[in-house]
């Protein structure tokens, strides 16, 4: 995701904050959404899981997002993608220190049972879910922009 966040910053900046899709987030919406996100992992869910066997839910979901949301609209896009990586470095490197035995330490959140190992799994799942999106929004701008050049061309 580092290497890939950091691609981003090629994006022209009208398709930064265009919407992926009809009613959906802007890129620079969704890689906003993910810095709250990652703050509670690093501050908050890994140290909790490493002290407690039962863990308080998460904070509101649709209130972190909406206001992660506006923060993607009102940051530069270079902004937004240097915290991005800044967190998602900080997250890499406090996995790294972990002991191997923390990964499998089984833990609670609501009915769920899970290890560090299954949260982490599920939070890449949400990652790549992402990252195709993009990927589809950008395949697609560009290649109708391609489309669009090549037509132009023949007109002239």
């Amino acid at each position: 995701m580092i290497q890939w966040a950091n691609s981003l910053g090629k994006i022209p900046h009208r398709f930064w904050f265009q919407p992926i899709e009809d009613g959906k987030w802007s890129v620079a919406e969704i890689i906003s959404h993910f810095i709250p996100w990652d703050k509670f992992v690093i501050n908050d869910r890994v140290p909790a899981v490493l002290t407690s066997t039962v863990l308080c839910p998460p904070p509101d979901r649709e209130l972190v997002n909406k206001i992660a949301a506006i923060k993607g609209r009102n940051h530069e896009q270079s902004i937004t993608i240097k915290h991005f990586l800044n967190g998602r470095e900080r997250m890499f490197s406090m996995l790294e220190a972990m002991e191997m035995h923390h990964f499998e330490k089984g833990f609670s959140i609501g009915g769920s049972k899970l290890t560090i190992c299954t949260y982490l799994d599920g939070l890449v799942s949400h990652d790549l879910h992402h990252k195709a999106q993009i990927n589809g929004y950008i395949n697609r701008t560009y290649n109708l922009n391609l489309t669009i050049d090549r037509w132009q061309a023949m007109v002239e």
